[in-house]
């Protein structure tokens, strides 16, 4: 079937969630008459929300899913014949079919079946007050203060440290908060919500007559115009009293005042209709509610004007973070002061001389800077998704600092990945030798650190053995260092790689003692590194390789105990098109496949590390990608920073044969442990196979998933399609 007929796609738009979906995603036409603006929702959730997502067209695609042919094709299977059968005869036996027969038949729960479908139809979204915010800086702090309580160590004094969690809460006990969250379902109108909302209440305040502390907590309030249901909690629920903070206290009262603010916190649940939309609100006010539709929306951002050019998409999901919320959660700048401001007040309590430890303190500072180069600064992210007709596809927007990802040129690296791979990573990062110094810079003030500490207190034989060891060793990273700064890291400069899995080798006898009756593909899994100077790395490695031996020839010299003679030899190579093959032959103990051999390959431009020379060959070769449809048929002439590929059908058909040999092996062994309650012969066994063969092919309606990542303005892009199609006709008049 080409791709061009009946597609359709779900709604999920990360990777492992299409793959997850894969069995449940197959095509449906996509009209462009049906097609829908951006989110409703976005229009009436306030600028200032942390977060915000919707998902939409809900049951158009489950409609999609229930009306497909690999749908009716896995429904059709014998093997889920049987256990619908039998799972419908245990709630025959239990009971449960008179229990859902005599739900049903009350209207109101009709009622509230029909409302429940429609609340999941069309849309969903939640959002996150700014509140949240707050609550991700509070934790932060006192991740700081944990910080510092693991820095007294083992020996620290445990009321210490419960002093410090204390004082922590104390200190920032005004950022104390219930967190708001606001989940809405798309209705087409207010009566039958109205109606079910009026039977929960009666039910919550039955259930309040007989809890003394849930009495009048449950009450009627308007909230932006319309009736809510509220259940209006607090603190003082909670028995704070029996915790003893008084024991904790630096000064007199601070425990009460953490314990008033506690019993203060307030929580209100609220339940309504509003818009057009079922709401749920939970937080410390209804005011995430009220605030719906009132100023500036969530769709009025300036981040979110590069989705508003897919208002006219099948739109399946929209998404937005803050700045501020996507700061307080991740680690930045701030923590690692935080940090740097622990490690210091712990040295104040250290038995140091004061030269010493303003030197210790002033090193952390030093280290704290340097850290915080690295860190970027995080911006808001938007994303959208919609259906098309071969899939789903989705765009995804990341104003935040990128400090390593270049995207300044073609990956010339998909050139070199097979050219038709299960899965394929490529990236480019920023050439950037500076971690590298830092990293000597730090273990050179480690090292000193251990001079002052460690050496200064040993014993005159211990010292002697030290020096002894340290003048064998300091010239050895010397040479070390200088190998990496001059010849490797320039030889990497290019600064492309990739991982690759393939499964392009057969055997049935990979291993000694396990032969499989027909071959089995093994998983190729390789990493891929773009070359500036493929002489330069030579040479670092073969310098690598005599640095170890001359370690090896004086620790020989030193060593209290004798160390056999051996040296590390240079490896094996042998020409292979477009490049040269490095590799060590494997010991006899280890009796595999011959095809199995770890390896390096390396070409002028390329280096290849894989587990078979055989993929090595291709890596090397250049083979373009062979994709026909998708945002990867341009990647060969657009700048990119990453573009990924990933071939599901060619890992499911990898698969299939570890299946097959799996089914034959396992199934014969159950039927004998069953004791002659589970019979099986040929016919039995092929039809088994058989359904599971069905099974795989359902699996494969997943075509495949592509995505590059780009910069557009600054804005870190990354465009994302999921490849979907249906079994063909005569797939399912086969079964």
């Amino acid at each position: 079937m080409d791709l061009q007929q009946q597609r359709w796609s779900g709604p999920g738009s990360r990777l492992a969630a299409v793959v997850m979906a894969a069995v449940l995603l197959v095509p449906a036409a996509v009209r462009a008459d049906n097609a829908a603006p951006i989110a409703g929702s976005a229009n009436l959730v306030p600028a200032s929300a942390a977060f915000y997502t919707a998902m939409l067209r809900n049951r158009e695609q489950i409609e999609a899913v229930l009306h497909s042919r690999a749908w009716a094709t896995l429904h059709s299977l014998p093997a889920v014949k049987e256990l619908i059968a039998k799972a419908h005869e245990e709630m025959a036996k239990n009971g449960a079919h008179n229990h859902v027969r005599a739900f049903l038949q009350q209207p109101e729960n009709r009622q509230l079946l029909d409302l429940l479908k429609q609340m999941g139809s069309d849309e969903i979204f939640i959002y996150g007050g700014e509140s949240w915010i707050g609550t991700f800086h509070l934790l932060s702090e006192l991740n700081s203060f944990s910080t510092q309580l693991g820095m007294m160590g083992p020996n620290a004094n445990p009321k210490a440290m419960q002093q410090t969690i204390v004082r922590a809460l104390i200190k920032h006990r005004d950022q104390i908060r219930i967190p708001s969250l606001v989940f809405g379902f798309k209705v087409n109108g207010h009566q039958e919500a109205e109606a079910q909302l009026q039977r929960l209440e009666g039910l919550l305040k039955a259930v309040a007559n007989q809890q003394p502390m849930l009495k009048g907590r449950i009450r009627r309030a308007t909230v932006g115009g319309s009736p809510f249901l509220t259940i209006n909690l607090d603190g003082s629920l909670i028995p704070w009293d029996r915790i003893p903070f008084a024991d904790y206290e630096e000064e007199p009262g601070q425990g009460d005042e953490l314990v008033k603010k506690l019993k203060a916190t307030p929580l209100v649940i609220a339940l309504g209709v509003r818009d057009n939309y079922v709401l749920l609100s939970v937080g410390p006010s209804t005011d995430p509610v009220s605030r719906l539709g009132q100023g500036p929306s969530v769709m009025q951002r300036s981040e979110m004007k590069p989705i508003e050019k897919f208002a006219g998409k099948p739109i399946t999901s929209v998404g937005y973070v803050s700045k501020a919320f996507l700061s307080a959660i991740s680690t930045n700048k701030k923590d690692i002061d935080n940090m740097v401001s622990a490690g210091q007040n712990a040295l104040k309590g250290l038995p140091l001389p004061e030269d010493q430890v303003k030197q210790m303190s002033a090193d952390l500072n030093e280290l704290g800077n340097d850290i915080k180069r690295y860190i970027p600064e995080a911006g808001a992210q938007t994303s959208v998704s919609f259906m098309t007709n071969d899939g789903q596809e989705s765009y995804s927007y990341d104003y935040g600092q990128s400090l390593s990802l270049d995207g300044s040129k073609p990956l010339t690296l998909l050139n070199h990945v097979g050219g038709n791979p299960i899965l394929a990573v490529v990236a480019r990062t920023k050439y950037d030798a500076g971690k590298y110094h830092l990293l000597v810079k730090w273990a050179k003030k480690i090292n000193a650190y251990l001079d002052n500490f460690v050496v200064a207190n040993l014993g005159e034989e211990q010292k002697a053995k030290y020096d002894e060891v340290t003048k064998v060793l300091f010239p050895l990273l010397k040479r070390f260092n200088e190998a990496t700064e001059n010849l490797v890291l320039p030889a990497f400069r290019n600064g492309q790689f990739a991982f690759v899995l393939d499964a392009g080798i057969r055997s049935n006898q990979w291993v000694q003692n396990f032969r499989t009756p027909q071959a089995l593909p093994m998983l190729e899994p390789a990493l891929v590194f773009g070359i500036s100077d493929a002489a330069k790395l030579r040479q670092g490695f073969a310098e690598y390789r005599t640095i170890l031996n001359d370690a090896i020839a004086k620790a020989r010299d030193i060593a209290p105990a004798p160390i056999p003679e051996f040296e590390i030899p240079p490896p094996e190579t042998r020409a292979i098109p477009n490049g040269t093959l490095y590799y060590y032959n494997l010991p006899p103990q280890i009796s595999v496949d011959p095809q199995l051999l770890p390896n390096a390959s390396l070409s002028s431009r390329i280096l290849a590390l894989t587990i078979s020379p055989k993929q090595s060959e291709r890596l090397l070769s250049p083979i373009p990608l062979k994709v026909q449809h998708g945002p990867l048929t341009e990647a060969r002439n657009r700048p990119l920073a990453v573009a990924v590929y990933f071939n599901w059908p060619a890992l499911v058909n990898a698969a299939r044969p570890w299946v097959d040999f799996g089914v034959r092996t396992a199934i014969p062994h159950l039927a004998r442990s069953s004791g002659g309650g589970m019979k099986m012969d040929a016919a039995k066994m092929e039809s088994i196979l058989k359904q599971v063969h069905t099974g795989l092919e359902v699996l494969k309606v997943l075509r495949g998933v592509q995505s590059v990542t780009y910069f557009e303005n600054n804005i870190l892009v990354t465009h994302s399609v999921s490849f979907v199609r249906d079994l063909p006709p005569e797939r399912r008049q086969a079964q």
